[in-house]
């Protein structure tokens, strides 16, 4: 059992476990289809097998979800650069550096650097 999300994610990915992880998830999720943080990893596993166009999806369900979700804001923005897509990429990070409460400092940097 573990006490967070991210917990759960990190220790299925580090014991290469990416399959178990998002079949987990994937089961979370259809109980929680509003739960950000199950998007989030989702998009995670999405982004580390290479599926961009379904972990800039899943990144932008958490963002929806939880606008002040920063994090998943900068993985939004990382998955369309990777997607071309640097226009949106850029209003991604522009939204981010709007956001009350304001994001990290070290998010905004993330951010631009990304899109520059």
């Amino acid at each position: 059992y573990y006490k967070s999300t991210s917990a759960c994610l990190s220790a299925l990915l580090a014991a290469g476990r990416r399959a178990a992880a998002e079949g987990h998830f994937r089961r979370v999720l259809a109980g929680r289809p509003f739960a950000p943080r199950i998007h989030y990893a989702l998009g995670v596993l999405a982004a580390a097998r290479g599926d961009l166009r379904t972990a800039e999806r899943a990144f932008g369900r958490a963002v929806a979800l939880a606008p002040a979700f920063h994090p998943a804001r900068l993985q939004r923005a990382a998955a369309l650069v990777g997607l071309s897509r640097r226009a949106k990429a850029r209003q991604v990070c522009r939204a981010l550096g709007r956001q009350r409460p304001a994001p990290p400092a070290t998010l905004r940097r993330r951010c631009a650097a990304l899109v520059r």
